[in-house]
């Protein structure tokens, strides 16, 4: 695992590998919440672990990602320098 991390009200473990899968787990049931979200170059979750920000590559493009981990929603995608290999969030 590259990145692990819980939501803040502790019900969600979220997990992103070097196989560039995100992964989220219901913590209680130990059950998989939905496919994996997207295949990830890098990634970064706010101190809270409710946020996650993915880097990926379009062609000639990078895309930064960002994600509610508690709905496994989107909330919103931004251009970013192809030649960014990490993201980072603060808080």
């Amino acid at each position: 695992m590259s990145l692990l991390a819980f939501s803040s009200d502790g019900r969600t473990l979220t997990a992103a590998r070097r196989m560039r899968k995100v992964l989220r787990w219901n913590v209680e049931t130990a059950r998989l919440l939905g496919p994996p979200l997207l295949t990830p170059v890098g990634s970064a979750l706010n101190l809270h672990g409710d946020t996650l920000t993915t880097l990926t590559t379009q062609g000639r493009k990078a895309l930064a990602t960002l994600w509610n981990l508690t709905s496994g929603r989107q909330i919103g995608t931004h251009e970013v320098p192809r030649a960014a290999n990490a993201a980072r969030l603060e808080p």
